[in-house]
């Protein structure tokens, strides 16, 4: 599990863009899921479209709503049929803005690693999930 540290979370909102290398062969889902339950409430914000993993920027969600609260679950689907036995690398980015002009007040990128990923028993397909708890 990755952390975001929030600098403004009072007046701020998180952004986030998905960004795969073969992004015709993927799908992704961005999930809000709240961290300190039993039995934890799920949220779809975006599902891509299907065959195209990428998901650009959007607005996730006011930041106080995640911070401590929430976290961020980002799950990719790969067909390796036709990419072959290594999955591509994901990249994700985080931002912290309160969508007016100027700097970010946080910007972090993240990459996907093996410990994220789950693939079929056949290898013709993984999963990727990638988890960022905000704080």
């Amino acid at each position: 599990m990755e952390t975001f540290q929030t600098k403004q979370s009072e007046i701020s909102k998180l952004f986030i863009e998905v960004d795969t290398d073969f992004k015709n062969l993927a799908r992704t889902w961005v999930i809000k899921e709240e961290s300190n339950s039993q039995t934890p409430k799920k949220t779809l914000i975006k599902d891509s479209k299907p065959g195209n993993g990428n998901i650009d920027f959007l607005e996730g969600g006011d930041t106080i709503t995640f911070k401590n609260l929430n976290k961020l679950v980002i799950i990719t689907y790969f067909d390796l049929q036709r990419i072959g036995p290594n999955p591509p690398s994901i990249k994700y980015q985080l931002v912290e803005d309160d969508d007016m002009p100027g700097n970010f007040f946080e910007n972090k990128i993240y990459e996907s690693n093996s410990a994220e990923m789950v693939f079929s028993t056949s290898n013709n397909s993984v999963i990727i999930t990638k988890i960022i708890k905000i704080v």
